[in-house]
């Protein structure tokens, strides 16, 4: 009887109670003659007569309440929803008696009797950032983790990514939202990873505020310093060679012929990719000829010489011929070799003779 009453009173105490059916608990509580057995069954007495529940080797009390019960313990005490699981081809989806089944033939036992539990391991969604698939749950909507993507007038607008469930096809896909945050000192850069907060409604969309920069935009904030855009303009695609198409620098009457608009354009895109644009190849960058010297001078004009003079200056290397005695051919730098002489496609000095193919040396 005592150990029917406990029973009862861990089963009332568990979380997971919701999935037990209350006949099992009428049973548990009024049948005392059950008692003996089931301890006697399912107990063994360790450790100076503690109670430690050992699982049966065979198929006995296998109710679907006690596999529920089971699989909540073995998670963890964290419930398994049943409802989320992605659409992976899983076995059997219920459980039938033995002859029961669809096609009326015997199926494997274990897999009858345990059902969609524990079959294969289920592969759960996974988004761009760990971040999201914690903080971006819809019970907590007060904190969000995001990226920001623009910057307005102390408005940061922060793309938030969230795990969307679709019960048609149980499965989950990540989607993104926008968030007007408000930061204060215009702290953001597009592209930090920041952790913002709801507070009042400040304008018609925005109601959270910055609360953190968690990763700052490093790359971005020197290219403010440089004055440049934070984010880069893509590389490929429209802004190199739309802008070449319209200012017709294929020819070289077309590159003569151009507004200052244009020219400002294009001196704006020399400054931008930090190479010269030649009337051969248009979209092909080109080192520009300035040195070290020319750089500094442009920085900062007015500033000393710093060079060396007398016996302080340093020998060049290209003066004596041992020095440049080690390197050969093949030390060249062919990254801006055109044509059919690149690095991947390089033809032989001669021509291979095939006169003393197969015949011993």
């Amino acid at each position: 009887n005592s150990f029917c009453t406990l029973l009862g009173s861990s089963v009332l105490m568990l979380r997971g109670a919701r999935y037990l059916p209350s006949r099992t608990i009428a049973a548990a509580a009024v049948i005392p003659a059950v008692a003996p057995l089931v301890q006697q069954r399912h107990i063994r007495t360790a450790n100076g007569g503690m109670f430690s529940p050992s699982r049966p080797d065979s198929a006995f009390w296998n109710h679907a309440s006690d596999q529920r019960l089971r699989s909540f313990n073995m998670s963890g005490g964290v419930p398994k929803f049943i409802k989320s699981r992605n659409a992976t081809h899983r076995v059997y989806f219920r459980k039938f008696r033995r002859g029961a089944f669809p096609n009326r033939t015997r199926t494997h036992w274990a897999v009858v009797m345990k059902g969609p539990y524990q079959q294969r391991p289920v592969k759960l969604p996974w988004a761009y950032d760990v971040s999201s698939m914690i903080f971006n749950q819809t019970a907590r909507a007060d904190d969000k983790i995001g990226y920001v993507a623009s910057v307005g007038v102390k408005t940061a607008i922060v793309a938030v990514q969230k795990l969307v469930f679709y019960p048609k096809f149980s499965q989950k896909v990540a989607k993104v939202r926008r968030f007007f945050a408000h930061d204060e000192d215009l702290a953001c850069v597009p592209g930090d990873l920041v952790h913002i907060r709801q507070c009042r409604r400040i304008s018609k969309y925005k109601n959270n505020y910055v609360f953190s920069i968690l990763e700052p935009n490093v790359e971005g904030r020197e290219r403010l310093k440089l004055g440049l855009p934070a984010v880069p303009p893509p590389l490929f695609g429209y802004p190199t060679s739309r802008r070449v198409v319209k200012l017709n620098l294929s020819s070289e009457e077309g590159a003569k012929r151009k507004t200052a608009a244009a020219l400002q354009e294009q001196l704006q895109d020399f400054y931008r990719y930090a190479g010269r644009v030649s009337e051969k190849a248009p979209q092909r960058l080109e080192d520009d000829g300035d040195t070290y010297d020319d750089v500094a001078k442009m920085i900062a004009g007015n500033a000393p010489a710093t060079d060396l003079e007398g016996a302080e200056a340093p020998e060049s290397i290209t003066d004596g011929a041992d020095v440049m005695a080690d390197f050969s051919e093949a030390d060249v730098d062919s990254r801006f070799s055109k044509g059919e002489q690149t690095w991947m496609k390089r033809e032989p000095a001669e021509r291979y003779d095939f006169s003393t193919f197969g015949k011993a040396p």
